[in-house]
């Protein structure tokens, strides 16, 4: 495979075109000089273009002169406009493109609208600009995936979770990539912030669907995050609170080639416990109806760290070392007293006692180094060694009582300690390159290592093991991605991904193609199509009874069977400097999908695992205004997901979870003399959920009751419909040479009580139930300054 690829690249670079003239350059930001990812160059006189790599290098072939006009711009940043010379024609250009937030306090008069939002060449990929991500509402921190959760086809009603539900897929068939490490927890605090600081992060594309050859091991979509390279210029830093957490970066450039950026984030909820913390944590308080003896305790606190060293020693070479660590730490304890009045004989009461220890810390730790290099204006090519770390370790330890307080008389005691400890290591090795021949032709190829040591340890009472299962296994991989581009107005993108899964001893090759064609001015038709199999999954449990056990396993096809997906996508679009009009309709084949169900009493652990199949249909339409000052979008998304297991719901097809049928999205953003305004909202018809359908008890000979509780079709009910509004205002303004931000937000403004899940009492008859609430009206208050 080695020589195939040495002799391709050997064809590409010397294929001459002797009538094209080659122009390159860099794309960088101004004042830092840091390079800008994946921005875009375009000349309008011969209609070509390009984007930049993730060095922010870009290549135009064509028939190119002086006096012809480059624009070059990048989502956030203003557009540049050049007038080219011989000069600039005889040797790479820099271009530096300037942030639009840091123009917001000047009055200007320009045309440029203010992008939040980049629909990129590549089906089903969008682009956010980060600057623009912290000027959005959100419910405590800046959220990079709670901004993403406002495009269609991704869900938004899901509060308590950070976690991406995409076109009917599960968060754990997402691949998270931070610099080329493998992000496996993607949260904070139960759920409601993602663990990434946005002050850390320059660029995100999210691909929702049949996503390139390159990205391989899931299932539904791509968020690849490209961390902050940092100054090489001058120190920067900022400091930013809110009423949840902290944080600060800096940027240092020393030597003349080197860079060092760093970013901490802490939550101080151990410390000061404010009225916003206590609002989120009450929804995880016990019962209204149960009095505390103890109160509730909870002891929580959050952190993330980012933190990366760069090194140029040429012009044309990046050096990178990166670190990400994040951890959430979680003490409660309680002491619990409920009264029940059986009116049993003789006697009138039943006091139930209950105590409650639980110790949960789980977290990411990550390391990546990466050398790129831009060989000539058409080879370039990249190494990233990285390693990952996820853990989860969880000991809770519950002990009950009744007793009869009028006879002193105890009627049972019972005691259980649950230990779980999930560990994932996943060391991995790339190379990928990328080779330019003629105007319209770019290979792409690449290797893929990735050794994985995933351990699993479920303990009951310290004696019991219910699980306890350790996998090791390599996964060797290779693609390759033939793209065509502006050949009379049709794109076109063919790639192959191979792929060597040694617990399975088998070989997966699966294809990928995407095609877009400009059938009418700024008009285009595009499909995509993409197979992708996913090695390691994250095992959910369902129980609506106790906090979430899901832990991560690799497919072995023995108990847990290798995942597959079938993409298939089609669509419209059209735009102009204007307005952005994207419709897609999607179809997604799903095999060996992967539930848990813990059964004590059996002690095969392959009956413990149920494996089925799924299918998801729908489409989604965007809408977005750029004009000015103002942008702001409108999106709908429709979504049919179904699942079927042969021995879950009687082998009939069931709704996949934490999926709803209809989502509507509404964004707006307003920005004038340094103030900017936000309003988005969101509505979402009821989610799917499995509910109770009686409960009885039968009378023994011993006078001992037998309680039974019937269950409906799975996922036969709905929640009822979700609605919110969020607005936010900023004010950007001078302070010396620093700059300063003061930020307001509001969560769900008109205050709609939303149903998270219900909660079910058995001990009465007919059962009782209590609807458990997302947040109501939620405001908060930020302050950043930056120097």
């Amino acid at each position: 495979m080695l020589k195939y690829f040495f002799q391709v690249s050997f064809l590409f670079l010397f294929n001459n075109s002797f009538s094209q003239v080659v122009l390159s350059g860099y794309i960088e930001e101004e004042g830092s000089g840091e390079r800008l990812p994946y921005s875009n160059v375009y000349i309008s006189e011969i209609e070509v273009g390009s984007s930049a790599n993730e060095n922010g290098y870009f290549t135009i072939i064509g028939a190119i002169e002086s006096g012809m006009t480059l624009n070059a711009s990048y989502v956030g940043y203003k557009t540049q406009n050049i007038i080219l010379t011989d000069d600039m024609l005889r040797g790479d250009l820099v271009i530096s493109l300037t942030a639009l937030t840091s123009t917001l306090n000047e009055v200007v008069v320009s045309t440029e609208s203010s992008k939040f939002l980049q629909a990129t060449s590549e089906i089903s990929n969008h682009r956010m600009s980060v600057q623009q991500i912290s000027l959005m509402p959100s419910i405590g921190e800046v959220d990079i995936f709670r901004s993403l959760q406002l495009l269609p086809g991704v869900s938004a009603t899901n509060e308590n979770s950070s976690g991406l539900y995409i076109r009917g897929g599960q968060p754990q068939e997402n691949l998270v990539l931070l610099d080329g490490i493998k992000v496996y927890n993607v949260d904070h605090f139960f759920g409601f912030f993602s663990a990434f600081n946005a002050n850390a992060i320059k660029s995100v594309d999210l691909y929702k669907g049949a996503f390139p050859s390159k990205y391989g091991g899931r299932l539904s979509s791509v968020i690849d995050l490209t961390g902050k390279v940092g100054s090489f210029n001058e120190v920067k830093g900022s400091l930013n609170v809110n009423l949840l957490s902290a944080s600060a970066s800096v940027e240092v450039p020393f030597l003349d080639k080197f860079s060092f950026f760093a970013s901490g984030r802490r939550s101080f909820t151990d410390i000061l416990q404010t009225s916003f913390f206590e609002k989120i944590y009450d929804q995880f308080d016990p019962d209204d109806d149960i009095e505390n003896l103890d109160p509730w305790v909870p002891k929580f606190n959050f952190y993330d760290l980012n933190a990366k060293l760069s090194y140029k020693p040429t012009r044309d070479d990046l050096i990178t070392l990166s670190f990400y660590s994040g951890e959430d730490n979680l003490i409660e304890t309680s002491d619990t007293r409920r009264s029940q009045y059986p009116r049993v004989g003789n006697i009138d009461e039943i006091e139930i006692r209950g105590d409650l220890d639980r110790i949960s810390r789980w977290g990411n730790n990550g390391y990546s180094l990466k050398w790129s290099k831009q060989w000539n204006p058409k080879f370039f090519n990249s190494i990233n060694i990285s390693y990952s770390e996820y853990y989860n370790y969880q000991d809770d330890s519950y002990f009950v009582n009744a007793i009869i307080p009028e006879l002193d008389s105890t009627i049972f005691d019972f005691s259980v300690i649950l230990d779980q400890d999930n560990k994932v290591e996943d060391f991995t090795a790339r190379y990928d390159a990328e080779l330019l021949s003629g105007k319209n032709n770019k290979l792409e190829f690449g290797l893929e290592f990735t050794k994985s040591d995933i351990h699993y340890l479920f303990v009951r009472d310290d004696t019991i093991s219910i699980i306890d299962n350790t996998q090791l296994s390599d996964l060797y991989s290779a693609y390759v991605s033939y793209n065509l581009t502006s050949v009379k107005n049709l794109n076109l993108k063919l790639g192959l991904r191979a792929s060597r899964y040694e617990l399975t001893k088998k070989n997966y090759f699966v294809p990928r193609f995407q095609l877009d064609y400009e059938f009418v001015k700024n008009v285009k038709i595009k499909l995509g199509y993409g197979v992708h199999n996913q090695f390691v999954k994250q095992i959910i449990g369902e129980n609506v009874t106790s906090r979430s056990r899901d832990f991560w396993q690799l497919s072995d096809d023995e108990d847990i069977n290798v995942g597959e997906s079938t993409h298939y996508i089609t669509g419209l679009s059209y735009e102009n400097n204007s307005w952005l009009f994207d419709t897609e309709l999607f179809y997604k084949d799903v095999k060996n999908i992967t539930e848990f169900s813990l059964r004590f009493q059996n002690t095969n652990l392959n009956s413990l695992f149920f494996n089925g199949d799924g299918e998801v249909k729908g489409f989604e339409t965007l809408l977005q205004k750029k004009i000015d000052k103002y942008t702001g979008w409108i999106s709908y998304t429709y979504i049919d997901a179904e699942n079927i297991f042969p021995l879950l719901n009687y082998g009939n097809p069931f709704p996949a979870p934490n999926t709803q049928k209809n989502e509507f999205k509404v964004f707006n953003n307003y920005e004038i003399n340094g103030w900017n305004f936000s309003l988005n909202f969101i509505y979402g018809s009821g989610k799917a959920f499995t509910e109770p359908s009686y409960n009885y008890s039968i009378t023994l000979l011993d006078d001992s009751e037998l309680n039974y509780i019937g269950v409906g079709p799975k996922n036969g009910s709905l929640l009822p419909d979700y609605h919110r509004l969020d607005i936010s205002v900023h004010h950007i303004f001078n302070i010396q040479k620093s700059k300063g931000d003061i930020g307001i937000s509001v969560f769900n403004l008109y205050n709609k009580i939303n149903t998270w899940y219900y909660e079910y009492n058995f001990d009465q008859r007919p059962y009782a139930r209590q609807t458990k609430k997302y947040l109501g009206f939620t405001p908060n208050v930020s302050f950043k300054l930056t120097f």
